[in-house]
């Protein structure tokens, strides 16, 4: 921060506040209540004139009870739309599949349609609430060609690194209690498949009874075949053209995270790294910790580099 007095030179103060300072992502709490607790729809009906026997918001007040619940920042506009060519599902009980392979799909109910893409790991949903007049959009993606796990409700959206996803698990989020997924997925490797749950639900009390979507129930997909000769995440990266384009003399710290991050290389990684200089990494020979009494390791052929210590 600086403070200036002048438009033209030197300011008078500055101040450096935070110079890549690195700070924890704080965890989620998933057991908050609604933002208005103990609410009800019946009395925030009547707070607004409404009959209770009421069967659809109008839009006006549908938008009021978004803002009034929290939700209406997550929520996309336009809404996902059953009709698009995407959701069609002629007779194949609510989903549209593009997954050449035979996947047994379950029985949808007539407010809620699905896709499966041509991956057979990705999942899209077009939910209708009546009661609002309004569709949400949930979804579920597993890419374990890129060790990745996307899940959302419309904006409200989470990516895990499969690498360190606790599988056989089931798992939860929500939207302010109101729109709420449960998750179990199972990675059945011997198959080759992975065994998913998934059911929604919508809540427009905080006791009180709520609209599920029971959209699968250990469904078995097959994971897709994986090219594993794709090259650099980012076609012809230069690290010297990328230290010209930020300014960089060398790399700090901050730069270093940034590259692995740029370069998809830093979810791989353990935070704290190997050291160098501690056991079991402590030299004794040609660049190798010789963990057991023998003399075969000496030899020249197994010298390493002074970078490399194993």
């Amino acid at each position: 921060m600086s403070v200036c007095f002048e438009t033209h030179g030197d300011c008078r103060y500055k101040f450096d506040i935070l110079n890549g300072v690195r700070i924890p992502e704080q965890p989620c709490s998933w057991s908050d209540d609604f933002v208005i607790p103990g609410f009800r729809i019946d009395n925030w009906m009547s707070d607004k004139g409404l009959s209770s026997s009421l069967k659809q918001l109008p839009p006006i007040l549908t938008s009021q009870l978004l803002e009034d619940l929290d939700l209406a920042d997550y929520l996309l506009n336009p809404t996902c739309d059953q009709s698009a060519d995407k959701y069609k599902t002629d007779h194949n009980h609510g989903w549209n599949s593009e997954c050449a392979t035979n996947v047994t799909l379950p029985d949808l109910p007539d407010s809620i349609t699905c896709h499966l893409d041509n991956t057979c790991t990705g999942f899209s949903c077009c939910a209708d609430i009546e009661f609002i007049d309004r569709n949400v959009n949930i979804f579920l993606t597993i890419d374990p060609c890129n060790y990745k796990l996307n899940i959302g409700i419309e904006k409200y959206q989470f990516e895990f690194f499969l690498m360190d996803f606790e599988f056989g698990i089931e798992k939860q989020f929500h939207i302010g209690k109101v729109i709420e997924v449960r998750f179990l997925i199972n990675d059945l490797s011997t198959e080759q498949e992975y065994a998913i749950s998934m059911t929604a639900s919508v809540c427009l009390e905080s006791n009180g009874t709520c609209q599920e979507f029971h959209i699968l129930d250990r469904i078995r997909v097959p994971k897709p075949v994986c090219n594993w000769d794709k090259g650099f995440k980012i076609q012809d990266f230069s690290l010297s053209k990328y230290m010209s384009e930020k300014g960089l003399i060398q790399l700090n710290q901050m730069a270093v995270l940034d590259v692995l991050e740029t370069l998809g290389v830093s979810s791989y990684l353990k935070s704290p790294s190997c050291d160098r200089y501690t056991a079991p990494f402590t030299v004794d020979n040609n660049g190798w910790s010789n963990g057991f009494e023998s003399s075969w390791m000496t030899t020249q052929q197994f010298h390493v580099q002074n970078a490399l210590c194993c």
